[in-house]
C-alpha cells in the first residue's frame, strides 16, 4: 500500500505521482492505493472535486495500475463519514481513532473497516493461523486477509543504511508479514526505493499499500 496528497491536484498530477511510486517500488501494481490524511473539513469536497483523485482511482483501475483504492483520516470521524456519504465505492477506509476510551483506557489504531463507518469501535474479526504465525484481518471490503502487524515505510525511510532497511524488509515477509504501507512524500521517496528493493523477491506474497498525501505542495 502507498499514500498519496490529492486535495486540489488534478487525476493527471495524481496519476504521474502513482507512476513514479510504481518505479520506485519496482513493481507494475499496487494492491493498494490512498488518499492519505482527510483531516479538515473541505478535503472530502476536494477529493470528490471533478477531474481530482477519485478520477484517478477509476483509471488505474482499469488499466491494472492498482487493485484496490481507499483513504485514511487522523483525525474529526464525521470528515470520515463525509467521505462515506458523498458516495464513492471505496474499497477500504482506515481509521486512526479511540474507541471506547472512557471504558477502556485503551486506543484502537488502524483498524479496517468493512462494514460501515460506524463499526470503527469495534476490532476486525482476526483469522487464527497458528501459534507460529501472524494472525491476520480483512481488509476492508477487498476480501484479501493481512498479517495483524504491518511495516511503516516512513521510518523505514530514516534508517542509516538503505541495506539495513533492505533486510529490516526481507525479515518481515520471512516471519509473516504480508502488509507493508507507504506514501509518496515519505523522506524524499527514500521510503519507497527501499521498500522496494527489500520486496521484489517475493512480492505476490503480500499486499502493498501505497497511500496518497490529499493537500498541495
Amino acid at each position: 500500500m502507498t499514500k498519496v496528497c490529492t486535495h486540489g491536484r488534478s487525476a493527471q498530477l495524481v496519476l504521474q505521482m502513482l507512476d513514479e511510486s510504481l518505479r520506485r517500488l519496482q513493481t507494475d501494481h499496487l494492491d493498494l492505493w490512498q488518499i492519505h490524511g482527510i483531516v479538515y473539513d473541505n478535503h472530502p469536497e476536494l477529493a470528490y472535486a471533478k477531474g481530482g483523485v477519485l478520477e484517478a482511482f477509476d483509471r488505474a483501475k482499469k488499466e491494472g495500475k492498482t487493485r484496490f483504492v481507499g483513504f485514511t483520516d487522523h483525525k474529526d470521524p464525521t470528515f470520515h463519514l463525509r467521505m462515506l456519504e458523498l458516495g464513492y465505492p471505496f474499497d477500504n477506509r482506515r481509521r486512526f481513532l479511540q474507541a471506547g476510551l472512557a471504558a477502556t483506557g485503551k486506543v484502537v489504531a488502524g483498524s479496517m473497516l468493512h462494514s460501515s463507518a460506524l463499526a470503527a469501535a469495534g476490532p476486525p474479526a482476526m483469522t487464527n493461523t497458528g501459534t507460529d504465525q501472524i494472525p491476520r484481518k480483512p481488509l476492508g471490503r477487498t476480501g484479501e486477509q493481512v498479517s495483524i502487524i504491518g511495516v511503516g515505510g516512513y521510518h523505514l525511510g530514516t534508517m542509516r543504511a538503505r541495506d539495513d532497511a533492505v533486510r529490516l524488509v526481507q525479515e518481515a515477509v520471512d516471519t509473516g508479514v504480508t502488509f507493508f504501507d507507504n506514501a509518496w512524500e515519505y523522506n524524499a521517496h527514500r521510503s519507497e526505493e527501499w521498500m522496494g528493493l527489500g520486496l521484489h523477491p517475493a512480492r505476490q506474497n503480500f499486499l502493498d499499500d501505497q497511500g496518497l498525501y490529499p493537500w498541495p505542495r
